[in-house]
């Protein structure tokens, strides 16, 4: 009934979704027919290995998963489906000149129809979902044509679990089509089997971004801001900026030719933060624009060069921290060799928080003189970038190999050879 009612909402959301979409398609007119299920990869008649990340957080994770999908699935075409825009760009960043060939699109809307629509287009054999993706009708079709359904580096909140919890009769058609998922956590198996799947077909792997740590490229700053003398806050929330620019402020009269770069979240809320620095007294400077050394705030504009940007700098907060996010992905910046900064909100990377709590290349804050504080210790601390990345990886050495495990787990359960 539950699932019905799911169907009938969505269909009656429609105007509204559609007006969404036309709106997107002016930007990039392939999405609004892949939404719906239209102009999607078309088969070249071989096996086929369907992954879906929803956004950039995601993304990165198959970054570190497809080699080893290469490797253990030789034979299969890859098809790489993001639902964001900026998920899309940073797919094409990675993947888009990889040979062979991969294919990357938009995930079709989980409407009735059409998530069979595009099944019928793709022709699956296999499909993996990273995180938290679970789509009632995408299921649902999975189910009924047989095709394995397997979740990567899977986790849930305690928030989504409630909610879920909830609606679990709309999820139950499409739970038979889960053959593994391998989540990041024994909570997180909690979570998921509470949902009506099968504790058996839930299995605790880790976390799949720590092997990120291992990663062998060493991206260098961007260009324009190789020169200048800075610190990072990344993936900023609401709430976080003022705190961020008055630690800014008490940093500058010790260190007067500091930057600091700044990097929300979201692009769409640089106005707002234009605002707010406009309010500072700080000036700044977007920094797509032309820079100068006098500026002690730029802005980031662009998108897909946060970890190139993290790897100039000489600290970085990682935000969704000090605002009631949960927080983002603390690795980031170690994985290049800078000190990591995070506020007390760490709900959805606890496991990560707590590990790094006992290191030193990392630092718990709760104030702006907290931050500014930190930023300094690590300003005159110097440690270099190969030893961050040691004292990183010696850290979380117990809890490695997870994209190796993970996938080799999917081959075994899938019975390829």
């Amino acid at each position: 009934m539950l699932l019905f009612l799911y169907r009938i909402g969505f269909w009656l959301a429609f105007p509204v979704l559609f007006l969404w979409m036309l709106a997107e398609a002016a930007v990039e007119g392939r999405k609004i027919w892949q939404r719906l299920g239209m102009g999607l990869p078309k088969p070249a008649g071989g096996k086929r290995l369907w992954l879906h990340a929803s956004s950039v957080g995601e993304v990165n994770v198959l970054d570190l998963l497809v080699p080893h999908f290469q490797k253990n699935f030789p034979d299969f075409d890859i098809l790489i489906s993001t639902f964001t825009t900026a998920g899309r760009k940073r797919a094409e960043a990675l993947f888009g000149s990889v040979q062979p060939k991969i294919e990357i699109f938009y995930l079709p809307l989980d409407l009735w129809g059409v998530a069979e629509k595009a099944l019928a287009a793709l022709s699956p054999s296999v499909i993996v979902l990273t995180e938290t993706e679970l789509w009632p009708h995408l299921l649902a079709a999975c189910a009924r044509r047989n095709i394995p359904v397997f979740l990567a580096n899977g986790s849930l909140s305690e928030k989504s679990a409630r909610r879920y919890r909830k609606l679990r009769s709309i999820f139950a058609p499409g739970i038979p089509a889960f053959r593994k998922l391998l989540v990041q956590t024994g909570r997180h198996k909690t979570l998921f089997a509470e949902l009506g799947i099968p504790a058996g077909r839930i299995e605790t792997v880790g976390q799949t971004k720590y092997d990120m740590l291992w990663r062998m490229d060493d991206p260098e700053p961007p260009a324009k801001l190789k020169s200048f003398f800075y610190w990072a806050a990344g993936s900023t929330r609401p709430g976080e900026e003022e705190k961020l620019l008055a630690a800014q402020k008490l940093l500058s009269g010790k260190f007067p030719n500091l930057k600091l770069i700044l990097a929300p979240r979201h692009l769409e809320r640089l106005p707002e933060i234009e605002t707010l620095l406009s309010a500072s007294g700080l000036s700044f400077k977007r920094t797509s624009g032309d820079l100068d050394c006098q500026t002690p705030v730029l802005l980031l504009d662009e998108m897909g060069v946060l970890t190139s940007v993290y790897a100039g700098a000489h600290a970085a907060f990682v935000g969704g921290t000090l605002a009631q996010f949960g927080g983002h992905n603390l690795l980031e910046p170690l994985s290049v060799g800078t000190p990591v900064l995070f506020g007390p909100h760490t709900e959805s990377v606890l496991e990560t928080a707590g590990i790094l709590t006992k290191t030193e290349i990392a630092r718990p804050v709760a104030s702006p003189e907290e931050l500014a504080r930190s930023v300094g210790h690590f300003l005159e601390r110097k440690l270099s970038r190969a030893e961050v990345r040691q004292k990183a990886q010696t850290a979380f050495a117990p809890w490695g190999g997870v994209a190796e495990k993970t996938v080799a787990r999917i081959r075994e359960t899938t019975g390829q050879p």
